[in-house]
């Protein structure tokens, strides 16, 4: 994953924040038509997907810090997008509502920069198509009828990050 990120504080100990972020995964291509043994079309395709949100930072030594360190609690809102049409199978990402939350910490040391470490989890919904139900020839589907059309997904990320701080 490659992002950029602007905070801007709004007062006291809360920032406004922005993240834009690609992520370069992949995934299996399949055909739910095809025999469960010769289903898979294209394996570990390249299918990048692309993440923005914004949201809220809390500073967790409201304006002060300890030691030169400000721990800090987040959550946003935004979307994920792979940019592509529907695939030989019908399904499609598409652009799902994405909800993060995390913390992290912010080392402070005097000057424009800082450094800063984020864990956070990405939660969006993932949207089978009506075509993953249909049994194949040989009588198998990609998923069975009591299965969810649609998935959670959670996603863990780890981030470090250098900041300029233009305000300084």
């Amino acid at each position: 994953m490659f992002g950029v990120r602007y905070d801007l504080r709004l007062g006291g100990p809360a920032a406004l924040t922005t993240k834009f972020a690609y992520v370069s995964s992949q995934r299996d291509v399949i055909d739910p038509r095809r025999p469960a043994d010769d289903r898979v079309v294209a394996a570990g395709a390249s299918w990048p997907l692309y993440m923005m949100d914004v949201g809220i930072a809390l500073n967790l030594t409201g304006q002060r810090s300890y030691r030169r360190l400000v721990p800090f609690v987040n959550g946003a809102i935004g979307v994920v997008t792979d940019f592509k049409s529907s695939d030989v199978g019908a399904w499609k990402f598409g652009t799902p509502f994405a909800f993060s939350i995390g913390g992290g910490i912010k080392w402070v040391p005097t000057g424009k920069l800082q450094a800063r470490v984020d864990i956070y989890d990405q939660l969006y919904q993932v949207k089978y198509p009506n075509s993953y139900y249909v049994p194949a020839s040989d009588g198998t589907a990609v998923l069975l009828l009591r299965d969810a059309k649609n998935d959670w997904t959670s996603n863990l990320g780890l981030t470090l990050g250098v900041s300029y701080l233009f305000f300084r």
